[in-house]
Formats: C-alpha cells, structure tokens, sequence
C-alpha cells in the first residue's frame, strides 16, 4: 500500500487515500464503539470502493510480506476481541482480489457480453460471499471498475460500468446494514459523488497545493496517503483493545436480520 516511488508533493493517490482513511476510521469508530448508531456506518461505507478501486487501478498484483502479516495480525487480534473467526478481513479480501484479478479480466475482457454477465454473477453472490470475507464479491467489482479505468478507452462503457457499481453498492449497503430513510439518501449522494471522483481520477502531483499547505497538513495527507497497511492494522488494535477493556460488546460486521 506504499507507494514505490514518494514524491515531495502531494498526489491525487495521496488524496484518495486520506479520504479513505478518514471514512474508514469513522466507519470502525461506529462499529466498536456506537454499534446502535448507523450514521456513523452510513458515512464510512464510503471508505471501501476507494481501496478495491486502487487495487484493481495498480499495475503490480504483488503480494508483500507486509500484507500478509497485516492480515494474520487483524485475524489474530479478531480472535483476541472475541469477533467470529469469519468473515476474514478486507486484508484477505485484497489478496484474493489481487491473486485473481488479471484471469478474472482475461475472461471479462472476451466481450460486453462477458463484462456484464461475469459482473453480474459477481453481483449476484455479493452478499451470501459477505459471510466469508469483508464486503465478498464486492471487492472485484470494484477492482473490475479500477482496472477499466486503466486499460480500457471506452468512456461510455466505462461510465455504464460505474452507474452501475454506484447502484449495486448502494443497494447491497442499504439493505444489509439496514440503511434506510435519510441515510440511504446521504448514503446514495456519497456515493455518487466518490464513484464520480473515481471515475476521473488520474495520478497527478500538486506542487502549487503542496506549496500552500502546512508542514502538519502535508505530512498528514502523505501519511495517510502512503502508510495506509500501517494505520489500518494500528487503529484497528487500538479500537479492539479499548472495546475489550471497557466491556463494549455488540458489535458486528454487518446487520442480517433482515436476511432471516
């Protein structure tokens, strides 16, 4: 999740990212601390697409000595809190989506017939794949989406393509946390506005920004945006320790009451 080359100014990876991050603590905030409040998993269900859509946007499929033991950390410290031993975290879910990304495309790649109907599959076991590792099937057809965006010229494919993870996340998000009335709205326009920025992004480097930030705020947005394994396991174990310390319990991944 670092990036291979750090340049002195701030980037649009840098950017993303902190938005990420910034969503993802507010999410996990929500779910260790204020498991009965949903606005706070409302507001960081924005986090994920970020992090599949930059797997699928990279180049390299490296799997680094880093990232493993990240996963068998968070794995490790789920067992610690008492959490079930599944759904494996979304550290798991990138090394699968990056083990399998590249044959996944060769066959979506056929054809628009192949894409849709390959996505559509995906979508259709989204949510019995939740059970097994965080956010399931999501996890590629967000890295289909990053990997589009890479490769592919077709604009208008691609867009049809973006509507079309917007809605099906939207959904899938909605029902399963049982997000509904204002913040499936908020919810719905978050996510517009994130797949939107997706759609566009592109890496760039912002010298003039970077001149006109402080030395806190740019390092900041660099930390966050380039040490993302780092401060993913870290608050992690600091979130699970102090649940576990002051007796928090309830938490969950996700809501299926409504499922049964």
């Amino acid at each position: 999740m670092v990036l291979k080359t750090l340049p002195t100014e701030v980037t649009s990876y840098d950017l993303l990212k902190t938005f990420a991050v910034l969503m993802m603590v507010i999410d996990h905030m929500g779910l260790y601390f204020f498991p009965e409040e949903m606005w706070w998993r409302t507001i960081g269900r924005l986090s994920f697409p970020v992090w599949l859509f930059l797997i699928g946007y990279a180049r390299s499929r490296d799997i680094s000595p880093r990232l493993i033991v990240g996963a068998a950390i968070v794995f490790a410290s789920n067992v610690f809190a008492g959490m079930g031993l599944v759904p494996l975290s979304i550290l798991v879910t990138i090394i699968v989506v990056r083990l399998t990304l590249d044959p996944l495309m060769k066959f979506l790649s056929k054809s628009t017939a192949h894409l849709w109907a390959g996505s559509a599959a995906l979508f259709i076991i989204a949510l019995p794949s939740f059970i097994v590792f965080e956010f399931g099937a999501l996890a590629f057809i967000f890295a289909v989406f990053g990997y589009l965006i890479r490769h592919h010229k077709d604009k208008e494919q691609i867009f049809r393509y973006a509507v079309f993870v917007c809605l099906g996340y939207v959904f899938l998000q909605s029902f399963g946390y049982a997000l509904f009335g204002l913040k499936f709205f908020v919810l719905a326009g978050g996510m517009a506005l994130v797949t939107g920025a997706l759609f566009k992004f592109e890496p760039k480097t912002y010298p003039e920004m970077t001149k006109g930030m402080t030395g806190v705020g740019r390092k900041f947005v660099q930390v966050c945006g380039r040490y993302t394994l780092e401060i993913y396991v870290g608050h992690l174990l600091l979130f699970k320790t102090i649940a576990v310390l002051a007796g928090v319990q309830g938490y969950e991944f996700m809501n299926w009451s409504w499922v049964w």
